[in-house]
């Protein structure tokens, strides 16, 4: 017999993503709430006013989730699974992916690279923070928490690609060993992951060249 399921989708809450039957297993739990447990809306609300919370979870958890966080599957299967089991997660400055298009946005509004920010004073980058709107860099140590040196390293670096990185001397080189034919091997994943690692050793051995390699069957 077939049944058909109907989906129920949660509620879209501002400035939060959802990961439906996900969690983040380095996430740190500020608070759990008791009693009667608000909406997702009202959950975000109350996130929002927690000190460091940037995630919520529909049984009421507050959490501080590292900046990439490492996503674990929830078991689905379980009879007690609900539609909005999961996790919402702040994409309003919270985060670092949330923190830097807002920050870099305003000192290009002061005619500043943002690429160039390591080399700013302090307090020019405290205003441009405060300008922003966007809480500065927490300098602890608490799980999630991001230090005033990674935000300008991403400044510094928004995007890497290992086709052109800038060598000594400013010369351009390129990290991507030579295309290989797999021919009809049908071995594609093996090939893939064989060049993450030629790529990862040219990388830590800063080669102008990449000439390696490896091989994808052994």
């Amino acid at each position: 017999m077939k049944v058909n399921v109907r989906r129920v989708l949660c509620p879209s809450v501002a400035n939060y993503t959802f990961y439906r039957l996900q969690d983040v297993p380095g996430a740190y739990l500020l608070q759990s709430l008791n009693g009667t447990i608000p909406a997702p809306v009202g959950l975000g609300a109350v996130c929002g006013a927690t000190p460091r919370c940037s995630a919520f979870t529909t049984m009421g958890d507050l959490k501080v989730v590292p900046m990439a966080p490492l996503f674990s599957v929830m078991d689905g299967s379980a009879s007690d699974v609900l539609s909005c089991d999961g996790i919402y997660i702040a994409t309003d400055g919270r985060t670092l992916a949330g923190l830097l298009p807002p920050v870099a946005k305003q000192l290009q509004s002061q005619n500043i690279d943002p690429r160039t920010a390591s080399s700013l004073q302090p307090e020019e980058l405290r205003k441009a923070f405060a300008a922003a709107k966007v809480p500065l860099a927490q300098e602890d140590k608490a799980v999630g928490s991001y230090t005033f040196s990674q935000v300008l390293a991403a400044l510094n670096d928004p995007v890497w690609d290992s086709r052109r990185v800038v060598g000594p001397g400013n010369t351009a080189i390129s990290y991507v060993s030579p295309v290989k034919d797999q021919g009809s091997c049908g071995a594609c994943v093996a090939f893939a992951a064989t060049a993450i690692a030629e790529i990862a050793v040219a990388v830590a051995n800063e080669s102008a060249v990449n000439t390696n390699d490896y091989s994808e069957q052994w």
